[in-house]
Formats: structure tokens, C-alpha cells, sequence
């Protein structure tokens, strides 16, 4: 298939590999024929350039500052392509402007906010939910290092003022436990008080981190229905044991290769648990990985992506 992808193909805003460059990646392991088009190239543009009435496939990335007309102006100069809007992140609670636009005028909107679904339908967006559950195929490449595990308690997550979920979780471990936390707002964590604070690591270097950890502490911003981000399945491919806020909808996706919890006591107990039982938290630890490498990495949620296209052609 001829495809176009528009985002950003660098890093974002924390400095990781973005989404856009690791799908594209994807497509092309495929076979798929990618042209991919760095978003900022997309204002002020001579959409002339872009013409290819043999275009198959446009997707674009999430981004608050393509031009107005973006989904027009691609129909125009690629006339038979279906035009898929893929949001990676948690859009509802901006409310921003353009990522309404984007969905309404897309032919598919791709979203994991399900909670949201028939609000979207309302608005005229043609949604459909696919979660944000994928490791990039490059944690998946080699085998997992055998290191010490010399962390207990691992999180890898931001500081952010909405996340209640998350500083109730955080604070009850930090005072029980030795937790350590990597983080790309190592100074907000450390105002606050915790004890082992570190700064980020990611991308590859995430081969070298995860497998030190017993348990893995994993609290969406958001505990919305079917919303969550790829730290799981990062954490799972390299073979970490994740310990994570139940929603409604996760176990669809991560069944029972996971650890759940549903209030802070009971995330303490289970970590008390897995702490003293090497070997029952080595067997989830490693089922894990390999459901993960099988069923949650960028190419399983590409190739649903393209099923849904292909419905959407026939």
C-alpha cells in the first residue's frame, strides 16, 4: 500500500523516538511504501507537491498546528486516499479546537478515549478506539539483559498536578518501600520529598532500566475507560512485572499478563506479595514478556489500523 504519513519524525517534547517514527517503522517492516512528511512542512505548503492520485493511505499525527484546511487541501491532491487522524494522547480534556476539526473532517478517527466515544459519534468524528498499548519493535530486538534486580519499586512516569491517582499511589510506596523513580521532572519529585529520585531514561536505554526492577509501578494521568499509555507494554516486552491502576476495558487488552490494583492499600499488599516470591514474580514477569513481543508491540496496533482501513475502502 502507498502511504503518507504526516507528524513528527524527531523526538518530542521529553526527548524520546516520537509515536510517528516507530509506526512508520512498522509500516515499512510490512512492505508498505511510506512517504513520510515532517508536520511543519504542512504550513504554508505548495500542496501541488504532494499530488499522487496513487496514494492509498494518508495518516496524520496528532499536532495543534497543521493549517486549517489540512484534510481538504490532501483530498484534493490525492483523491483516492482514505485519511486517517490517529490521536495518540488524551485530547479531551483540552477541548482544543483542532483536534475536533481533525476528527470530524477525517475519514477515520483513531482514539484510545472510549469513555468518549459516543460524544465523538455526536460531533460527526467517525471513532474508533485503539489503544495506545504499543513497544517500539527495537526494545524487542535482542534479548532481555540478565542484570541484578537491585530496584525494588520502579517508576518511570512524570510529575503531573492533575494526577492525583498516581501522587496517592506514590507517596503510600515511597513511605513502605524503596522505590526509585526515573523521571523527565526529576526536580518537581524532588521538591516534593521522595527519597530516590533520578532523571529520564528512554528509548533503548529502557533495555538497560527495566530489567532491574522487581515491580513496576504503572498510574495513568487519566483513569478513563480504555485509556492508557504504552508504559505497560514497554515494561512488559523487557520483561519487568507491572503492577497497574485498573480501568474498565484493560483487561481486554492485558488480560491477566498484568498485576492490578484498585485502591492504594491494595497496591501495597500486592507489592509486599511479589517482593518475597522470587519465583511466582519471575513467571509473570516472563509470560508477560512473551504476550507482549507477541500481541502489543507498534506492528500489532498498525495492523489493526490497516484492517480498519481496509473495512473502510470495501
Amino acid at each position: 500500500m502507498k502511504i503518507m504519513m504526516i507528524g513528527n519524525f524527531g523526538t518530542s517534547w521529553d526527548g524520546s523516538i516520537c509515536d510517528e517514527a516507530n509506526i512508520s517503522s512498522a509500516l515499512m517492516s510490512l512492505g508498505h511504501e511510506l512517504w513520510n512528511i515532517q508536520r511543519e512542512d504542512t504550513q504554508n505548503a505548495d500542496w501541488e507537491k504532494f499530488r499522487n492520485p496513487h496514494m492509498e493511505l494518508i495518516i496524520i499525527a496528532q499536532w495543534a498546528n497543521y493549517p486549517a484546511e489540512l484534510v481538504e487541501n490532501l483530498k484534493r491532491v490525492c483523491p483516492d486516499a482514505t485519511v486517517v487522524y490517529w490521536a495518540f494522547d488524551y485530547q479531551w480534556h483540552d477541548q482544543g479546537a483542532w483536534h475536533f476539526t481533525l476528527a470530524q473532517k477525517a475519514d477515520l478517527f483513531l482514539s484510545k478515549e472510549l469513555a468518549h466515544r459516543e460524544a465523538y459519534l455526536e460531533k460527526g468524528a467517525n471513532f474508533h478506539w485503539l489503544p495506545q498499548d504499543f513497544a517500539p519493535q527495537f526494545l524487542a530486538d535482542e534479548p532481555v539483559p540478565q542484570v541484578e534486580q537491585d530496584i525494588d519499586v520502579l517508576f518511570t512516569g512524570s510529575h503531573l498536578t492533575i494526577a492525583r491517582e498516581r501522587f496517592a499511589l506514590l507517596e503510600a510506596v515511597d513511605k513502605r518501600f524503596n522505590l526509585v523513580i526515573h523521571s523527565v521532572t526529576p526536580d518537581q519529585f524532588k521538591s516534593d520529598g521522595y527519597k530516590d529520585v533520578r532523571g529520564p531514561v528512554m528509548d533503548t536505554e529502557l533495555r538497560k532500566l527495566i530489567p532491574r526492577a522487581k515491580v513496576h509501578l504503572s498510574v495513568d494521568i487519566f483513569q478513563s475507560e480504555g485509556y492508557w499509555s504504552d508504559r505497560n507494554a514497554q515494561i512488559m516486552a523487557l520483561g519487568g512485572l507491572v503492577l497497574f491502576k485498573y480501568v474498565p476495558m484493560a483487561e481486554q487488552t492485558f488480560k491477566n499478563y498484568v498485576a492490578y490494583y484498585h485502591t492504594v492499600e491494595q497496591a501495597l499488599e500486592q507489592i509486599q506479595w511479589y517482593l518475597s516470591q522470587d519465583s511466582e514474580r519471575k513467571f509473570m514477569a516472563e509470560r508477560g514478556m512473551k504476550f507482549a513481543r507477541e500481541n502489543l508491540m507498534v506492528r500489532n496496533r498498525v495492523m489493526d489500523m490497516l484492517e480498519l482501513v481496509k473495512e473502510h475502502r470495501a
